[in-house]
């Protein structure tokens, strides 16, 4: 299994924006085969933690990342939340054993 850990920090979004994109990212795991989990946390400013979001996704291996990659979710409803704001993110990924 594949985890993705993606910290991001919103800046300057309209009223709600931050709302959508946390029940959109929270959605990918019934919008995408091979997402076993998709779970987004409220960061904590503690040491003055810039992220607003810690993005926790599970894929069930490299093929079910490519084909979220490339998925209308990911392109049409993802992406454009995250294009249409200005906005800093960091992505780490590691093999968790199921």
């Amino acid at each position: 299994m594949l985890r993705r850990l993606m910290l991001i920090t919103i800046k300057n979004a309209p009223d709600g924006h931050a709302d959508r994109m946390r029940e959109r990212m929270s959605a990918a795991v019934d919008a995408v085969e091979g997402i076993r989990a998709s779970t987004v946390h409220d960061a904590l400013s503690v040491n003055n933690s810039p992220w607003t979001f810690v993005w926790e996704t599970d894929f069930d291996d490299q093929a079910a990342l490519d084909t979220y990659r490339d998925h209308p979710f990911h392109r049409d409803e993802l992406i454009p939340l995250f294009t249409s704001i200005e906005f800093e993110a960091a992505t780490a990924f590691m093999n968790v054993d199921a």
